[in-house]
């Protein structure tokens, strides 16, 4: 697993595994957030979404009550 927590697979992202980051960026060439991607991971304030990425899955963020600033960019 990778240091970051990010689990990615043929430019999906498929999981996040880490609790102890509070700020995310998501690497250029991700295509895609699969569903629940983020779920529950209260510890997160911040999420940065980079212009490659062209689909987020269902409840992708789905109770990440701490995240308050989330830069996703008009071609998503």
């Amino acid at each position: 697993m990778p240091s970051d927590g990010l689990i990615i697979k043929d430019n999906v992202l498929n999981q996040y595994n880490s609790f102890t980051q509070n700020e995310v960026i998501i690497p250029d060439g991700v295509n895609k957030i699969s569903d629940c991607t983020f779920k529950y991971h209260e510890e997160i304030v911040k999420i940065i979404v980079p212009s490659s990425v062209k689909e987020i899955g269902d409840y992708a963020f789905s109770g990440c009550s701490g995240l308050i600033d989330i830069v996703i960019p008009g071609s998503v």
